[in-house]
């Protein structure tokens, strides 16, 4: 009686499953139609405006959002993407951590866009920038905050000499 409950046993694990050799013609059959179809789509370049890449660019970056990738969004939404000829998409970021991080997701960046605009011909550049245009400049010291108003009001500058102003120390 036990040795028929072995074999039981053994007769359930025991299961055969059917898997295709890599060497196969039918492997290789899958393999060539991937290699087509990856060529196909590189041969696909659908023109898309800037307010498209703009549109989707938002988009990825609801994504990272969603995902938690906040600090990946931020630098996503630090600078406005440009687009030049051949479909070149340059993007500015305002340090070197910034753009070593954007570099590491820059291959799911540009297989969404490829997807999702429709254009296999996508590149992008990533620049550090010394300025990005949307960053504001502040002002600590009182003596900065004097020549920013002079700046703005040049008249200013002859009443602090004519009344002798100072700031205390």
């Amino acid at each position: 009686m036990l040795h028929s409950e072995t074999s039981k046993v053994v007769s359930k694990t025991n299961i055969s499953t059917k898997t295709t050799s890599k060497y196969s013609i039918k492997a290789l059959e899958k393999q060539q139609q991937s290699i087509n179809s990856r060529i196909v789509e590189k041969d696909i370049a659908t023109p898309f405006s800037i307010e498209n890449l703009i549109i989707k660019w938002d988009e990825y970056i609801g994504l990272k959002e969603k995902n938690g990738e906040i600090n990946l969004a931020a630098i996503l939404k630090s600078n406005t993407p440009k687009l030049s000829e051949d479909y070149l998409i340059s993007f500015t970021v305002p340090n070197e951590i910034n753009k070593e991080e954007l570099q590491i997701d820059l291959p799911n960046l540009l297989s969404f866009l490829k997807e999702k605009l429709n254009n296999y011909k996508i590149k992008i550049e990533i620049f550090r920038g010394t300025q990005i245009e949307n960053k504001k400049k502040y002002i600590f010291t009182d003596d900065d905050k004097l020549k920013e108003f002079i700046k703005t009001n040049p008249k200013l500058s002859s009443l602090t000499k004519e009344f002798e102003l100072e700031f205390e120390s």
